[in-house]
């Protein structure tokens, strides 16, 4: 015992670690830590609600060889399942009878389902010293596990800011994708770890920002799904098929895509508001109005947005501001 607290005493002095306790606050913060740094390579890991998310990341972490414990979901057969995608892991239902004290618990839950995995692991743990929780909400914050971290987790929420519309799909486009980390320290040590291991990149941001994050991605990936349907609805009503619409317009999303990767959206931004070409919106508007008034709604309140990106580039106000009346002007 006395060596293992020299030991300790040892590597919290070492200058190569100063500068990381520097941001833990308490005593207990700090053997956290020390706990979490001296996990060995491969973790024991439990999936409380493996759906889409769970068995994705299941899946990329049994392969790196990391042992994949309980797999618990609402349903025996959906967690067998889940366990058949992933190649490890033992089925348990909603509440299991005995649940393994693993070093990270992967709380994959959806969002109003995730009281329930933080509760079921106070049901079965007085004490969480040494283990590592991580929730996937895009929504919710790390405080959402602030009971967990009463009885010794150190916790934190780690949300893949990917589309995962089906987990075979997901295994191959995780790599070089993104996850956003936050929370306590050790934890997203920890979490930044497992997010390289499977080859993408972590990034950090403060957790009460959590809910603009989320509408951002929201913003940038359903609802961009949900434009561009508008768009393919629209090319259906030139006499297209739906998969045909679909096809003539990827092209054109991925070129705007590259030129936004490449120069910004200002200079990435083409179209009639950048043009100042008022008479090609009213034109567009007119039509949008007698065949879709959703997809004109639309139209305006993008275009206003278009506007705030043109003139970053350069458009004059005197141009902007006709384009930006006719917008606002609606019909009787």
């Amino acid at each position: 015992m006395k060596r293992g607290i020299a030991n300790f005493l040892r590597f919290t002095d070492s200058p190569f670690l100063s500068f990381r306790l520097s941001s833990v606050s308490s005593a207990s913060s700090v053997v956290q830590f020390f706990l979490v740094e001296s996990m060995p390579k491969q973790l024991t890991i439990s999936i409380i609600g493996a759906g889409r998310v769970g068995q994705t990341l299941g899946r990329l972490w049994h392969d790196q060889g990391h042992e994949i414990e309980a797999v618990v979901c609402r349903e025996t057969r959906s967690a067998k399942r889940a366990i058949r995608f992933i190649g490890a892991g033992k089925a348990e239902p909603a509440n299991p009878e005995n649940l393994p004290k693993s070093q990270v618990f992967l709380l994959s839950a959806p969002d109003d389902e995730l009281p329930n995995a933080v509760d079921l692991l106070q049901r079965h743990f007085a004490d969480l010293k040494g283990s590592v929780v991580l929730h996937t909400s895009g929504s919710l914050n790390s405080v959402t596990l602030g009971s967990l971290r009463k009885i010794g987790a150190s916790v934190c929420s780690m949300h893949p800011l990917l589309s995962f519309s089906n987990p075979k799909l997901a295994i191959n486009q995780i790599a070089g994708g993104f996850f956003c980390v936050e929370g306590d320290r050790a934890a997203t040590t920890l979490a930044k770890r497992l997010v390289k291991s499977i080859g993408a990149q972590p990034f950090e941001i403060n957790p009460k920002d959590k809910s603009i994050y989320h509408a951002a991605a929201v913003m940038a990936s359903p609802h961009l799904t949900s434009l561009l349907s508008l768009g393919i609805e629209l090319l259906m009503r030139c006499g297209l098929s739906e998969q045909k619409a679909c096809d003539v317009l990827l092209p054109l999303v991925n070129s705007t895509i590259g030129n936004l990767s490449k120069q910004g959206a200002a200079a990435a931004l083409t179209g009639p508001v950048k043009r100042a070409d008022i008479t090609t919106i009213k034109r567009n508007l007119d039509a949008l109005s007698a065949t879709n008034p959703l997809a004109e709604e639309v139209y305006r309140l993008l275009s206003l947005q278009g506007v705030t990106l043109s003139r970053r580039s350069g458009v004059s106000d005197q141009k902007l501001s006709a384009i930006i009346a006719a917008l606002r002007k609606k019909k009787a």
